[in-house]
């Protein structure tokens, strides 16, 4: 569920118009009003709990509050990469999760696989993983996951239900 937030005014609508663009052709109403908008929030409102990649002083930010279950947040992933990848140094993109618990059932278990991967500096990479369309983010699968990416699977088991992950998961 992205939204854009622009420092450079010129980069920031410039970004805007991008996103908006491929969101308006992309998904339903309902959608495109509640999960994409320009956001103007201050620079404060980035944490070092934020998960950040790009150039702290890009002149625009890209920041996607996500859910791994989302059908919506699986499709616009591409896009998001894409977006990441041709910007260069003028975007920083920033993940949050929030997970919707309450219509996916195993969001915020992947949140909180992804933030066990991030204790050990792979939150990227779990990320695209659990990105992934078409699998069940079960148990099984997100620890499949972790050992893919090279994880030490008994630090990821002891933190994957540690309760301070979970509250920066949610």
């Amino acid at each position: 569920m992205p939204a854009v937030k622009g420092t450079g005014e010129r980069a920031g609508d410039h970004f805007a118009g991008h996103i908006a663009g491929h969101i308006a052709g992309q998904y339903p109403q309902e959608v495109r009003m509640t999960h994409a908008e320009v956001v103007t929030s201050p620079e404060a409102a980035l944490t070092a709990a934020d998960h950040m990649l790009g150039d702290a002083h890009a002149t625009s930010t890209l920041l996607e509050y996500g859910d791994y279950e989302c059908p919506f947040c699986v499709r616009a992933e591409p896009l998001t990469q894409q977006l990441i990848e041709t910007s260069g140094p003028r975007l920083r993109f920033v993940f949050r999760h929030l997970p919707l618990v309450e219509l996916h059932a195993h969001a915020g278990l992947a949140a909180e696989a992804a933030e066990a991967a991030a204790a050990q500096g792979q939150f990227w990479a779990m990320h695209r993983l659990l990105f992934t369309p078409a699998q069940h983010l079960t148990l099984p699968v997100l620890t499949a996951c972790a050992e893919s990416i090279g994880l030490d699977m008994n630090r990821f088991n002891a933190e994957i239900g540690r309760p301070d992950l979970h509250a920066t998961a949610a």
